[in-house]
Order: structure tokens, then sequence, then C-alpha cells
């Protein structure tokens, strides 16, 4: 009896070391606590990009997207960023047709801290390389180029330049975007979206083999997302992108996308974390920011994305523009809370 008893015990004790127990005389291994299901129970595969021995989002990193304005060392310090996405527009390198500007690119590049990844978001506006005339009033948007010989060789000069600091490289924004007649995020059809981002890759891969070629990101706001996943799903690119603002149903909507080829990875290069617009006053929405920053990261995490950039890093003086919404500094670089919210994230276990 004695025996017997001293067996019973020490598999009991085994058993709550494992984390199991016995329930209904059924070996249970559920903690109750976990936010999700195991994604690599018997009978189901790995998310994309997941190694079956780690945790979701074990590799999940914390981006800041920026418009003309780099972050400082201050802000830096208190965000911890692990990627940057920024703008480097054609025309900057190069303003006419065969003349370098070779001091643009680097400018922007190598104020980037060497711990910290980048993403180069390639912009084709207005300008000779589309036969555009620039014009002095705010406008959104890009063109195809005239000449794809042309575009080819300039996106190669780019990622010349770039390989030695850019990790990830993407060609436009928002091409789904288009609310009306005079703004729209892409100035083309569909079919020329399509071409140009096959042109875009086989350049940037030319010049840098292990470069991490992004699809522009697509709005999820719009009718037209699905049209446009399904019909770029073969275009060549390593990763999707969607830009999600105040998102409740991350995983499904981002698996709307992600179903047309789980053969790429996913990053969202824009976010924030909830519809502030729907507060009475400025100070409760950024209040109700911060308190949204950890869930929203976690969330992207758990859905296998393999990072996600916060939108906007700095409030913009322009109060026309209406970033402020989202903004994590405000127009003289002071931190909103949700700045230190974001820094604490840091130190998550989606992190490690």
């Amino acid at each position: 009896m004695l025996r017997d008893f001293l067996i019973i015990a020490a598999i009991g004790l085994m058993l709550t070391m494992s984390g199991c127990s016995i329930k209904d005389g059924v070996l249970d291994s559920s903690d109750g606590d976990s936010y999700m299901d195991d994604p690599n129970e018997p009978g189901e595969e790995p998310g994309p990009g997941e190694d079956p021995g780690e945790e979701p989002g074990a590799n999940f990193k914390r981006g800041v997207t920026t418009m003309y304005q780099l972050p400082t060392s201050e802000m830096n310090e208190i965000l911890k960023p692990e990627v940057i996405r920024l703008n480097i527009d054609w025309r900057g390198w190069e303003p006419e047709p065969g003349v370098i500007d070779s001091s643009y690119i680097p400018d922007i590049i190598n104020q980037i801290p060497d711990d910290i990844e980048i993403l180069a978001q390639v912009r084709c506006r207005r300008g000779w390389m589309t036969g555009h005339p620039e014009i002095t009033t705010w406008t959104r948007g890009d063109f195809p180029p005239l000449d794809s010989t042309t575009f080819a060789e300039a996106m190669k000069y780019m990622a010349r330049v770039c390989r030695h600091k850019v990790v990830y490289y993407q060609f436009s924004n928002e091409p789904n975007w288009n609310p009306n007649d005079t703004i729209n995020a892409w100035n083309g059809t569909i079919e020329e979206f399509k071409y140009f981002t096959d042109v875009f890759y086989t350049a940037v891969k030319s010049e840098h083999p292990d470069a991490k070629c992004v699809l522009a990101g697509l709005a999820c706001d719009v009718e037209t997302l699905d049209y446009w996943a399904n019909t770029l799903k073969d275009c060549r690119f390593d990763y999707w992108d969607m830009h999600m603002y105040g998102r409740k149903e991350i995983v499904e909507e981002i698996n709307m996308v992600w179903q047309y080829n789980r053969d790429k990875g996913f990053v969202i290069t824009e976010c924030a974390a909830t519809k502030v617009w729907l507060y009475n006053d400025l100070e409760t929405a950024k209040q109700a920011q911060a308190d949204s920053v950890y869930y929203l990261f976690r969330d992207f995490a758990d859905a296998g994305v393999e990072f996600a950039s916060w939108f906007l890093l700095r409030e913009s003086d322009n109060p026309t523009h209406g970033f402020h919404f989202y903004a994590l500094f405000d127009v003289n670089e002071n931190p909103y809370p949700a700045a230190y919210e974001f820094g604490k994230t840091a130190d998550s276990v989606f992190t490690r």
C-alpha cells in the first residue's frame, strides 16, 4: 500500500511540475490563462514563418513609420524601436534624368542607429520620371514610371546604396486607397502596379539578394481590399503588408489577405491602437491610445506578423492633415502617454 501511494504521489508531483493535471480521469495540460490555443497542436500546421518549437510571436518586432522627420535619439531612447520605416523619393536622388545626388540617400539612412532595422519605402511621385509636373500644394500618391528600364536602373542604384543598412524595401503605398478623383494613392491601373512591383523586386534583388521586399501596404477599410489582394497574390514580393487602425478582429482581417498566398510573410507598416476620433476630447483619446498599445502589439504577434510599425511618430504642425490623432510625440517632440507604453513593450514576452 505504501509503495503504491508513493508511486501515485510521485506521478502527481511530475504532472504538477509539467503544468499538467488529471481532470475526470484524463490528462490535461491546459493552464487556462493562455491568450490563444497552441497553433502547433497535433493535426495543425505551424503558421508561415513560425518555428514549431517557439512561442507565437517570439520573433515579433515593433516599428515606427515616419513621414519626413526621423526620430531623434531621445525618441529612440523612449520607444526602443526595432524597425523604422522611412520615405526615399526617386526624385530625391535623381532630380533630373541621369543627374544623381549621391548624398541624398546616405543622409537619410545613416541617421538610423545600426541596431535598428530599416524599411525603405520608395516613392515615385510627380516629376520627370512619371511625366506629371510637380505642384506646390500638398498631394498624395505615386504614378507609373514612364519607362520601366529607367525605373529598373534607378532602383538598382538605390539598392546598391542602401544594402549595407536597409533590410526591407517597399514600392509605393496603399495602391487600393482612392477616395475620390483628385486624391489617389496610386494614379494608375492595377495591372501597371503589378508590373512595376515585379520590376522593383527584380531590380532590388539583383543588387541586394538578401533583401526582403514588402508589397505596398494595402488599406483595409476599403471595398477594393479583397480584389487587390487576390490580383496581387502572384506578384514578386516576400511579405504582405496591410495598414490597420483601431481594428478589433486582427487575426481574422489579416487572414482575409494572407489566405491568397501563405508562402509570403506578413508585416504591418502602419497601425495605431484605437480610433481616437471617437472620443470627445483629445486628452481622453490620447490616454485610450496608450491603454491599447500592449494589446495591439500582442494581437499582431499572435497573428504571426513579423513586425508592426506605428504611424505616426510626430504630430504634424499642419492640423489639416489630421495625423495628430495617432502621434506618439507632439509638435515640440514631447512624448504622449502612448510613447511610454510603446517603450515598455520592448520587454514584453512577444519580443523575446
